[in-house]
């Protein structure tokens, strides 16, 4: 069985959880890039906004767990940023663990998805243009 989610919805979603606009750009069937603005305080200067980017590798599925990597580039700071603005937006729960930019989260820790996690195993997660689509089983 497969599951498809618009990125628009995701977005949508994220959106209305947490109150941030993101981007979300494809790059390859286990990649992409995701961007928000954020208020960066500079000395001297004051808080000016900033649009961070982050690219984001899929690098394993089981069950609910989904493990990614997050990539800044030469940024090192802004990974840093990013995970931490990651734990302090994402619902309770779904982001467990974070080590080297190492991420794992939890879908069963959002509510939109329990019900088709108490029913389905996700097989995999891919990426479209435009699109996430989740393969999963009857359990």
């Amino acid at each position: 069985m497969q599951l498809t989610i618009p990125f628009t919805e995701l977005t949508a979603l994220i959106r209305k959880e947490t109150g941030q606009s993101v981007g979300l750009a494809y790059k390859a069937q286990d990649e992409l890039n995701v961007s928000y603005l954020a208020s960066v305080n500079v000395p001297l200067i004051g808080p000016i906004n900033k649009e961070i980017q982050a690219g984001i590798k899929l690098l394993d599925v089981s069950n609910d767990r989904v493990v990614l990597r997050l990539d800044a580039g030469m940024l090192s700071g802004v990974l840093g940023m990013t995970t931490s603005y990651l734990k302090n937006r994402l619902p309770a729960g779904l982001l467990e663990s974070v080590s080297n930019g190492e991420v794992t989260l939890r879908l069963s820790a959002i509510p939109q998805l329990q019900p088709v996690l108490d029913r389905l195993e996700v097989e995999s997660v891919e990426l479209a243009p435009d699109n996430l689509h989740l393969k999963a089983h009857m359990k």
